[in-house]
């Protein structure tokens, strides 16, 4: 039986109703026909506070504990960043990382043999690849011999040149035709160029010997230890990183000078070191001028940034503290008066007649000069000429230009013309 929802019907007789409302209720248990607006005072829906539904529209403000089996803790947080990596500080990559990109070329390769460019007259060779193969053909009567040892090639004629038909014969340069036979230099100068990890020119006429002057492309080539003589050696003599300098006598020329405290005598061209209990002490510690080399200075001893004591002049204390002028920014110096500090400071004082002070209206004390910003504190106090136990005196409704001044008394014998004295602090 499935439920009908129009049961029980207007006309229906009461006999009737109560077998079947068992059937009805029998229908619902068994079909699971529950259709409830809420569950526990939640709603479906998308968004926080609702129970999530699937139905194509992303659901957001979930709380869930885990996200793909995992707990929040193994996600980083989106305003996550790493630290940049410095010659010193690891950071996004290890600082020994850092220091190996930071030292290559921009657009450098693996080292490697190999060559760029060859000029030869005006004719420039040029590889066509990282490992390309620069090869040197012998011509006739022509020898090239090749020392992988040293690195050098060796180009030699070996017999007559094919076209030197009248170096046969001729002993002399005056035997052979055409200007060769006088001339002393050549008629168009050349430049000899050098490119590639060598580069350097010259200009050459023949007139006479000529130098070149090279310059080796930085990063180039690689050179090992045993390739430069007295390499080896000379690190073999330094003192190794972790290593133990021997225990000299004197450091720099100068013997060390070890417990010369203050009252002793006066041990010159020494060198001060820690005594037994860590400290270190000297007769005298004088400050110089690093910029007049002066010794003698007026002022302060200070330390900068880079660990070194220096003369500090009074305007450098000044400047340090935020004191351009001084403690003084303004004073009346009066029996109504203030002082005005640098620093934004005011102290203020008076003396009043009480005689207006007596109930409960008070008298309202002006101060000398309104605070800027606000009044910390007021103490009044009675001058004490004929005074009378039992007053006490005190400030109400305090403001930035003045006090309510009243007294509280229990006797009626008192003196209206004594003053009181007040002071007040702000800024």
């Amino acid at each position: 039986m499935a439920h009908d929802p129009n049961f029980p019907a207007n006309e229906s007789f009461l006999a009737d109703f109560p077998p079947a409302m068992r059937a009805e209720i029998l229908s619902i248990i068994n079909d699971g026909i529950v259709k409830a607006l809420s569950l526990q005072g939640l709603t479906p829906g998308n968004t926080g506070g609702k129970i999530p539904i699937s139905n194509g529209t992303l659901c957001t403000g979930l709380n869930a504990e885990k996200l793909g089996g995992f707990l929040s803790s193994a996600f980083a947080l989106a305003a996550h960043v790493h630290a940049v990596a410095t010659g010193s500080s690891n950071g996004f990559m290890s600082n020994t990382d850092f220091l190996k990109l930071a030292g290559i070329a921009a657009g450098a390769q693996v080292n490697q043999n190999a060559w760029s460019n060859i000029l030869i007259g005006a004719t420039t060779i040029q590889a066509d690849s990282a490992t390309d193969t620069l090869e040197f053909i012998q011509g006739a009567n022509i020898t090239i011999t090749a020392d992988p040892t040293n690195d050098r090639i060796t180009i030699a004629v070996s017999g007559k040149v094919p076209t030197a038909g009248a170096a046969d014969t001729a002993t002399t340069a005056s035997a052979c035709s055409g200007l060769s036979a006088t001339a002393t230099k050549l008629a168009t100068p050349r430049t000899i160029t050098l490119s590639g990890d060598v580069t350097g020119s010259v200009s050459f006429d023949g007139s006479g010997n000529v130098t070149i002057t090279t310059v080796v492309v930085d990063d180039s080539h690689n050179h090992t230890i045993a390739n430069i003589d007295g390499l080896q050696a000379a690190l073999d003599a330094k003192l190794a990183s972790t290593g133990t300098a021997a225990n000299a006598s004197k450091v720099g020329g100068y013997a060390p000078a070890i417990g010369a405290y203050p009252d002793t005598a006066v041990n010159p061209n020494t060198v001060v070191v820690r005594d037994s209990n860590g400290y270190i002490s000297a007769n005298y510690l004088r400050m110089v001028n690093p910029a007049t080399n002066a010794t003698a200075f007026t002022g302060y001893m200070g330390r900068t940034g880079d660990g070194f004591l220096y003369e500090k002049s009074i305007a450098n204390v000044k400047a340090e503290l935020g004191v351009s002028s001084g403690y003084d920014a303004a004073h009346s110096l009066t029996a109504n008066g203030y002082q005005k500090f640098s620093n934004g400071l005011i102290i203020q004082w008076g003396v009043s007649n009480r005689e207006l002070a007596l109930g409960i209206a008070g008298v309202f004390v002006i101060f000398p000069i309104a605070f800027p910003n606000l009044c910390f504190n007021v103490q009044v106090s009675l001058s004490g000429e004929g005074h009378v136990h039992g007053y006490a005196p005190r400030a109400d409704a305090v403001t930035k230009t003045g006090f309510l001044y009243r007294e509280d008394y229990w006797t009626s014998n008192y003196n209206p013309l004594e003053n009181h004295y007040w002071l007040a602090i702000g800024y």
